[in-house]
């Protein structure tokens, strides 16, 4: 029996997350550092699709999506951050 599923993501606290990561391993080895791949997973490009975009103003450098289709669809909404 399937039942509808409902995902809420808050986008600030994704962005916080991520700007918080990526100041610990600054501190942790300031030199070499290493760098964050924002890797998204998302079935509906709508949902992948906002949380890339709004890794890449997180400052994501780079974002993993799976397929090309997505790819595309990312490239033509905007994404300008490495894929």
């Amino acid at each position: 029996m399937d039942r509808p599923t409902v995902a809420r993501v808050d986008l600030s606290a994704l962005k916080s997350n991520y700007s918080l990561i990526v100041e610990h391993l600054a501190t942790e080895g300031a030199e070499g550092a290493p760098g964050v791949i924002a890797v998204v997973k998302g079935t509906v490009w709508t949902r992948a699709g906002q949380v890339a975009l709004a890794l890449e103003e997180a400052g994501a450098a780079s974002t993993g999506l799976r397929g090309h289709r997505r790819r595309a669809r990312a490239a033509r909404a905007g994404l300008r951050a490495d894929i």
